[in-house]
C-alpha cells in the first residue's frame, strides 16, 4: 500500500510538473516585443535642424506618466495599446516648421540567439500587425505639466476636459493619421517604409505650446502590403503565438525644425 501510494504521488507530481511546463511554454509563445534602440550615448528623441523650441517626451507605463526621452522595452500581446505624449514649445521669435516622425522602424526576429532583420518571407514581419494614431493635438498654456492623479486612468482627454482645462484643440491638415495607420507601406523600390510621420509641416507660432497625444497598438490582425496578398499561405494564423519570437523596433523619434520658412 505504501509503495502504491508513493507511486501515485510520484505520478501526480510528474503530471503537475508537466502541466506547469506546458503552461509556461504556452505563455512564452503568447508574447511579442515592442522596443526601441537606445545606447548610453544616444537618446530615443532626436532633434535635427534649427533650434528654437523645447520638447518633453512622456509615455504611460502602469498608469504612470514617465517624463523622459527614452522608451522602456516591454512584452506586448495583441490588442495592447501604448499612449505617448510630446510637448512642444516654441521659445524663439520665429515660426517653427516642425516635422515629427518615427525613424528607422523595422521588424526583427530572434534566431540562433540573436535578433536579426533577415526574413525568409517578408510577409511574416511583425510590423504589419502594429499601427499608430495621432489622438489629439492641443494648444496649452506655457509651462503646462501633465501629471497622473491617484486612482485615475491615464487617457486621451475628452472635449469636455479640454474645455474645462482651458486648452485649445487644434484641427489641421498637418496632423497625420487621426485613424490607426499600419506600418505596412512599401516604397517605389518595393521596400518597407522606415519613417512614419506624426506631424508634417506643422507651423508652431512663436511663444505657443502644444501637446501631441499618440498611441501605438499591437493589432489582433495584421494588414499586409498588397504585393504579398497573393503569396501568403491560407493556413497560417498570424496571432500572438506566430509573432512570439519577433519585435517591432523604432530607433528614434525625430523632431525636425526649419525656422522662418
Amino acid at each position: 500500500m505504501v509503495m502504491r501510494k508513493m507511486f501515485k504521488n510520484k505520478m501526480f507530481l510528474m503530471a503537475l510538473f508537466s502541466c506547469i511546463l506546458s503552461l509556461i511554454a504556452f505563455v512564452s509563445v503568447g508574447y511579442a516585443w515592442f522596443v526601441t534602440v537606445k545606447s548610453n550615448s544616444a537618446s530615443f528623441v532626436a532633434s535635427v535642424g534649427e533650434n528654437g523650441y523645447e520638447y518633453q517626451f512622456s509615455q504611460v507605463i502602469g498608469n504612470n506618466i514617465i517624463q523622459s526621452d527614452t522608451y522602456t522595452a516591454e512584452k506586448a500581446m495583441p490588442g495592447e495599446m501604448n499612449i505617448f505624449l510630446l510637448i512642444l514649445s516654441n521659445t524663439s521669435k520665429d515660426v517653427c516648421n516642425l516635422n515629427v516622425y518615427f525613424s528607422d522602424l523595422h521588424s526583427e526576429r530572434f534566431n540562433d540567439g540573436v535578433f536579426t532583420s533577415d526574413y525568409q518571407n517578408a510577409y511574416e514581419k511583425i510590423q504589419y500587425s502594429y499601427s499608430y494614431r495621432c489622438d489629439l493635438l492641443v494648444e496649452v498654456p506655457y509651462k503646462t505639466e501633465i501629471k497622473e492623479k491617484e486612482n485615475e486612468l491615464i487617457t486621451v482627454p475628452s472635449d469636455e476636459k479640454i474645455e474645462e482645462w482651458g486648452w485649445k484643440k487644434i484641427t489641421t491638415n498637418s496632423m497625420i493619421s487621426p485613424e490607426f495607420t499600419y506600418f505596412n507601406t512599401i516604397n517605389s523600390e518595393g521596400e518597407d517604409l522606415t519613417n512614419y510621420y506624426l506631424l508634417k509641416d506643422f507651423k508652431l507660432e512663436a511663444g505657443k505650446n502644444v501637446v501631441l497625444y499618440f498611441t501605438v497598438k499591437f493589432q489582433p490582425e495584421p494588414i499586409f502590403p498588397s504585393i504579398y496578398q497573393d503569396i501568403i499561405p491560407s493556413d497560417i494564423s498570424f496571432d500572438g503565438r506566430f509573432y512570439s519570437n519577433q519585435r517591432l523596433v523604432i530607433k528614434n523619434l525625430i523632431i525636425d525644425n526649419s525656422i522662418g520658412e
